[in-house]
């Protein structure tokens, strides 16, 4: 009897503990060198971590063993198999539509080799976000650079919350 209690009770805790929910806040600044903070916060920040790196040279790796080449005839038929895109398709949607976006900023100036080829970029975003009519929290500004070099310098901020619980149903 007392076994029973306790295995109720450990479920109750777990289940309790996946009501929580965990913040994710992401951070992208790309100058010269490009450099991300990513932070989760969970059971309402108790529980903090925070990761942050930059861009440049990767360090060296040992080289990985050779590994059997995957059967191309059977990736196919997995992917042939009569249902599976919009399976797929519908968990994805479901998974999304768990996630409560917060807040979300792009500010960024982004410029091609050729002019023609950022405007008509720029253009395509600007007025597809336009016509998206997106609330204040939503806040995109992007900035064409009309130079004959490649450029990318910016900022990317987004917060996410989810609670871990409402993901068991759509998995």
């Amino acid at each position: 009897m007392w076994v029973i209690a306790i295995l109720a009770g450990l479920l109750g805790l777990i289940i309790l503990v996946l009501c929580m929910p965990v913040d994710t806040t992401v951070s992208i600044e790309a100058p010269a060198k490009p450099w991300f903070r990513l932070r989760l916060a969970w059971l309402f920040g108790l529980i903090d971590k925070e990761l942050k790196g930059t861009g440049g040279k990767r360090p060296s790796r040992k080289k990985p063993k050779k590994r059997k080449a995957p059967d191309i005839g059977m990736i196919l038929d997995i992917m042939t198999t009569r249902g599976l895109l919009s399976k797929f398709t519908s968990l994805t949607k479901e998974l999304l539509g768990q996630l409560n976006i917060r807040e979300f900023t792009l500010n960024c100036r982004l410029g091609f080799p050729d002019p023609a080829d950022s405007g008509m970029l720029c253009a395509l975003l600007g007025a597809t976000a336009a016509f998206l009519n997106l609330p204040d929290k939503y806040r995109l500004r992007l900035e064409p650079s009309f130079s004959n070099e490649p450029v990318f310098d910016g900022h990317i901020q987004g917060s996410i919350r989810l609670q871990p619980i409402k993901l068991v149903w759509p998995i």
